[in-house]
């Protein structure tokens, strides 16, 4: 019996190798549990990061040189709202409200394609914080989007 970890062998008396099937079954784990990051998409420009709720508009802050498409509009009904913007008449992030993606030490520097559908809702409260909004700071490209309902203080 051959041992790569401790406790694990890798074949046993049958001739089968549970620890490379369990491996293998973890790295596809690991694999679905980030591809619920976004909705699909790897984020190249073939397949951007397909984003259709406040949570995979959250992650975009993970992978700022990557690419992205709405898929839908995104509102106060959109999973993750509660979240990352509003809880009733509490603002997420102790009362600040959405906290923007990318600053000017890491700037969002890929493509965010709205793909002509809307944010709306957004609110932030950040005090006179600078660098404050859906994007704090943004080397990238920023198209076909629409902002609707969204109140900024920063």
């Amino acid at each position: 019996m051959t041992s790569l970890f401790k406790g694990f062998t890798t074949q046993n008396a049958a001739g089968r190798r549970p620890a490379i099937a369990m491996m293998l079954g973890l790295l596809w784990l690991s694999s679905a549990l980030m591809a619920q990051d976004f909705a699909g998409g790897d984020g190249s420009s073939g397949a951007p990061y397909q984003v259709a709720n406040w949570t995979h508009l959250n992650n975009v802050r993970n992978h700022l040189n990557d690419q992205f498409i709405l898929t839908q509009d995104i509102g106060q009904n959109s999973d993750g709202y509660t979240t990352h913007v509003k809880n009733g008449e509490n603002l997420a992030d102790g009362g600040k409200g959405w906290a923007p993606i990318g600053s000017s030490a890491t700037p969002f520097a890929g493509l965010l394609d709205g793909d002509n559908h809307s944010i709306s809702d957004l609110f932030i409260a950040r005090g006179t914080q600078d660098q404050v909004g859906l994007l704090g700071q943004s080397t990238g490209t920023i198209k076909n989007l629409h902002l609707l309902n969204v109140s900024v203080e920063g």
